[in-house]
């Protein structure tokens, strides 16, 4: 019998897979690597996404309160685009303006756009997000830089960074009616001049602005008993009140140092000439139809009632009312409703004496609510005192002096906006301001919109 050799069986990969363990390691190696890439270059973007968004906020912040500075969003856009730059390229950074791509966001016509380096910046205002305050104004400013790629460039993946801020600048409103205004220009000391023992309310919701800028005496007080009570007291100056403290303002203490507020009828136009000239005619008292007076008016002295038809009664030199009560009585005027408006072109109003008055002002038109105008170039002084009860609303001599005082109560429903204002005596002064004029205090919050 022929012996039979046996090979021995042969073990392990056939022949063709030699090397597949190796080729598969090194393919999963490169695998983790470009992971490990990606994961470093994703890191960097992120923190430098980090930083765009610190520049963005800060950009849009400062856009923002260079809106509250400048009317024109021309600066505004610029100061964003520089700071924006210094944060993500460096303090000396310079930007260049460009033109707006759609692919970068979508553009509105109020944006520009701008680059420094690998940075593009688009800053836009005005700007209105969705559920925007309407009193607000809005920046939004995004910031984008393609970033260096250390691995990712393999994979042929690009990688920008990009962050939007929106900054809001907002007015903050004022919560009291405009009572009494003293529009005082520099050299006008003491813009607010109260002497005696007068009792002055302008109600808890009503307010005492003095624009004067006196460092000392911008608003004055003489004597022991003097009560000026309101809700807010703004002086720009500093105040002085001889033998008065706080019990003095048993309201709002005065607040000095702050900002002026400017006349709420700074807009407000004369009334237009009147075409007609009044007459007035003598009876039990003398009534007098609406229309101009080309010479001073003088009711004479003595006592009796001046009785005042609807409209506007156009003084052209002033008028004189010493010890004559005055009302308001007959049909209504298409311009005034039922009310009067006295404007004093030139020359002053003088409403002095012991005369009683009821000047009701008008209710329609432009002069709504005003008694007594006296024009924008009348520096006059206008006088109404004495010791009997005068009522009307609101008088305005916006370049003017204006004094008030007497030993009898005065009702003002509506303002005192007087150049400079004199008060004296023992008078109850009581003023209503109108709560639809309220003005906006020049103080400002800027924040970022979320």
């Amino acid at each position: 019998m022929v012996p039979v050799s046996v090979r021995p069986r042969r073990t392990g990969r056939p022949r063709g897979e030699r090397g597949a363990v190796i080729v598969t390691v090194a393919l999963v190696m490169i695998a983790l690597l470009l992971v490990a890439a990606l994961a470093v270059d994703v890191g960097y973007s992120r923190m430098v996404q980090r930083g765009a968004q610190g520049a963005a906020d800060a950009a849009a912040l400062a856009a923002a309160r260079e809106l509250g500075e400048l009317p024109d969003a021309g600066p505004a856009q610029q100061e964003a685009s520089v700071l924006a730059a210094r944060n993500m390229v460096g303090p000396d950074a310079t930007v260049t303006t460009r033109a707006c791509t759609a692919g970068e966001a979508v553009v509105a016509a109020n944006a520009r756009c701008y680059r420094s380096g690998d940075v593009a910046i688009v800053v836009e205002t005005p700007f209105v997000p969705d559920g925007a305050d309407p009193e607000a104004e809005y920046v939004r400013v995004r910031v984008c830089e393609a970033n260096p790629q250390f691995f990712s460039a393999v994979a042929g993946v690009k990688l920008t960074s990009c962050a939007t801020a929106v900054a809001e600048r907002r007015q903050i409103g004022n919560p009291f009616g405009t009572g009494i205004i003293v529009l005082a220009p520099p050299e006008t000391c003491p813009g607010l001049e109260i002497q005696g023992n007068a009792d002055i309310s302008v109600t808890t919701v009503g307010a005492v602005y003095v624009d004067e800028a006196c460092p000392n005496n911008a608003m004055q007080g003489i004597g022991n008993s003097l009560r000026l009570e309101a809700g807010l007291i703004s002086v720009v100056g500093g105040t002085s009140f001889n033998s008065c403290g706080p019990h003095c303002f048993p309201g709002a203490q005065p607040k000095t140092g702050q900002q002026p507020i400017g006349d709420p009828l700074g807009d407000l136009p004369h009334p237009p000439l009147p075409t007609t000239t009044s007459s007035c005619a003598s009876g039990n008292g003398t009534t007098c139809s609406p229309g101009r007076y080309n010479s001073k008016k003088d009711f004479g002295g003595g006592q009796g009632t001046i009785t005042l038809q609807p409209g506007i009664h156009y003084f052209r030199n002033g008028v004189d009312f010493r010890n004559k009560s005055v009302v308001v009585a007959g049909p209504p005027s298409p311009d005034t409703g039922n009310g009067v408006l006295l404007f004093i072109e030139s020359g002053v109003l003088d409403m002095q004496g012991n005369g009683t008055v009821e000047l009701t002002p008008p209710d329609l038109g432009d002069y709504a609510g005003i008694s007594i105008y006296q024009g924008r170039s009348n520096t006059g002084t206008s006088k109404i005192t004495g010791n009997t009860e005068k009522n009307m609303g609101t008088v305005y001599a916006p370049v003017g002096r204006l004094e008030i005082g007497g030993n009898a109560r005065r009702n003002i429903d509506g303002m005192l906006i007087a150049d400079s204002l004199y008060m004296f005596g023992n008078m109850d002064l009581n003023l209503v301001p109108p709560m639809d004029i309220s003005p906006v205090m020049p103080e400002e919050v800027i924040g970022l919109y979320r």
